[in-house]
């Protein structure tokens, strides 16, 4: 649980604030699916990022990704020039 919550979420904040002091334009956070925890929708309804996340997570991988997206999207709401993206399966 501490190598996640080291990784996960302090990396997140480590990266996000060290490419701000150096200056970068762009960053891109590539997060997990995970971060957004179970879908509470519907059957046959699409779920989304807008979608509330759930309190409880199953894992401390899903938690601490969950934590590193708040801390991405705090610093995006702060001004940080930061896309978010959640990729569910690559190969």
């Amino acid at each position: 649980p501490s190598a996640f919550e080291r990784v996960n979420v302090g990396g997140t904040r480590t990266v996000i604030e060290e490419a701000r002091r150096a200056g970068a334009q762009r960053i891109v956070h590539v997060s997990s699916f995970f971060a957004l925890g179970c879908s509470a929708a519907a059957p046959g309804q699409i779920g989304d990022e807008a979608m509330p996340r759930p309190a409880a997570t199953y894992t401390e991988y899903e938690r601490t990704k969950m934590l590193a997206g708040q801390v991405a999207e705090e610093r995006l709401a702060a001004g940080a020039p930061l896309v978010v993206v959640y990729p569910c399966v690559v190969y």
